[in-house]
């Protein structure tokens, strides 16, 4: 019969034990996808899964389809930011495609190779053309081009793209929680409360949305109190605690708790940090340094730096295109006083990830940049930056009421130009 034909044609692979490791990587990558800050835990099992369903099977094209896309979560939420994780990824995905050319999935994870890997949207949207052709109404092929709308500071072509994809699958939390990124982003805080709210109702894990509703109204109107009671309602043997570490150090810190802030630092078994609202991936010990020098134990702190500092001169050398490596180099030479260094690798850094490269993750690296200028010493520098980071979309990386919050600028408390900073609100700054 020719829809019985059709069905098993449909079938991605006649192995039953290939398809059962399959079926179990999805629950892994799945839930990855939804909750990216449990990606360093749930992307290797994921990983592991589907490397054991393409041995039973070696023409299973599906899953080496989705284990493209898992090693691309890996690369860019765990994070592994290799060129070895990169590699995986495509030889993966150019697999499936070896074997299945139309294959949507296998597109796809080419698409996040392109986007997540190089930032190369050219070449990630003409994979989400072809994608496209056989993954038809796909939430995540929507949600993705907008993403990549986003990157290039198209924002009402994002929020439209956002909002298809939430149509595709209404029932889908991802979409209502990137529409609350993007709206935080603008600065329009109250619509992103909304959008995270929608995301926490419609999560089987509302966790990173409470999260990030919690640290949007941190930006929004300076209130920690919801920062803190969602991060203590969290489990402290759970996934999700122990993967929240960094926003535990970001409450104690804004806090102007520095004990606790290095307990936290301390307590973490990450080697780095993906800070918490953005795209960064920092080493772990460079915030644990900032929180002695805060607390004034000058001798640990220099320790730490120290060590950062020759571990990031040797990573520069081993892949001198990575821009959080840059970063971290820059921010352990402001730390150890190496001024000119500093400023080099500070400017190097925002050279690399411009935001007419990047508008989403882009102002982060210039809020790093002015955090630089201010530890050595160049305090009119540092507020010349701050007035372009307020000045332009940036709302998940810097508000009024941030700079009123975090300590890192208290220096810049007596000045006039940092003092009208403080008084913008977030309704008149612009939006893009």
């Amino acid at each position: 019969m020719p829809e019985e034909a059709a069905r098993v044609a449909s079938v991605p692979t006649q192995n039953a034990v290939a398809y059962d490791f399959y079926l179990r990587a999805l629950a892994f990558s799945n839930r990855a996808n939804d909750q990216y800050a449990l990606t360093r835990v749930l992307a290797p099992q994921a990983i592991d899964l589907l490397q054991q369903a393409i041995a039973q099977d070696p023409k299973f094209a599906l899953a080496d389809a989705v284990l493209g896309q898992v090693h691309m979560l890996q690369y860019f939420f765990a994070p592994d930011r290799t060129d070895e994780r990169l590699a995986a990824a495509k030889a993966a995905a150019d697999r499936s495609l070896a074997l299945q050319p139309d294959l949507g999935e296998g597109h796809f994870a080419l698409a996040l190779y392109w986007y997540w890997g190089f930032r190369e949207y050219a070449h990630a949207n003409a994979e989400l053309d072809l994608a496209r052709k056989t993954l038809h109404h796909n939430y995540m092929v929507e949600q993705i081009g907008a993403a990549i709308a986003r990157r290039e500071g198209k924002w009402d072509q994002a929020l439209e793209g956002l909002h298809r994809a939430r149509e595709f699958d209404p029932r889908n939390s991802s979409p209502a929680f990137e529409v609350g990124q993007t709206y935080a982003q603008l600065r329009r805080y109250s619509e992103s409360d909304q959008a995270y709210a929608r995301a926490a109702e419609l999560s089987p894990e509302p966790a990173l949305s409470q999260l990030r509703r919690a640290q949007n109204t941190v930006a929004w109107k300076g209130d920690l109190a919801p920062l803190r009671a969602t991060l203590q309602g969290l489990a402290p043997a759970s996934d999700a605690y122990r993967a929240n570490q960094s926003a535990f150090f970001e409450l104690e810190w804004l806090s102007r708790d520095f004990a606790a802030a290095a307990r936290v630092a301390e307590e973490s078994d990450a080697a780095t940090w993906t800070f918490s609202r953005g795209n960064s991936v920092l080493p772990r010990k460079l915030r644990l340094a900032r929180a002695y020098g805060a607390m004034g134990n000058t001798d640990k702190a220099k320790m730490l730096y120290t060590e950062v500092h020759a571990e990031y001169q040797a990573a520069v050398r081993e892949r001198p295109g990575d821009w959080d490596r840059h970063l971290a180099l820059g921010l352990s030479a402001a730390g150890l006083g190496l001024k000119d260094e500093a400023i080099a690798e500070g400017r190097r850094t925002v050279q690399m990830l411009p935001i007419t490269r990047d508008a989403f993750a882009g102002p982060e690296y210039l809020v790093y940049l002015a955090q630089t200028y201010l530890s050595v010493g160049e305090n009119a520098q540092a507020i010349d930056v701050l007035e372009q980071v307020m000045s332009i979309p940036a709302g998940l990386s810097l508000s009024s009421a941030i700079l009123k919050l975090d300590p890192t600028w208290d220096p810049l408390r007596t000045d006039a130009r940092f003092k009208r900073l403080l008084e913008l609100d977030p309704s008149t700054t612009p939006h893009g």
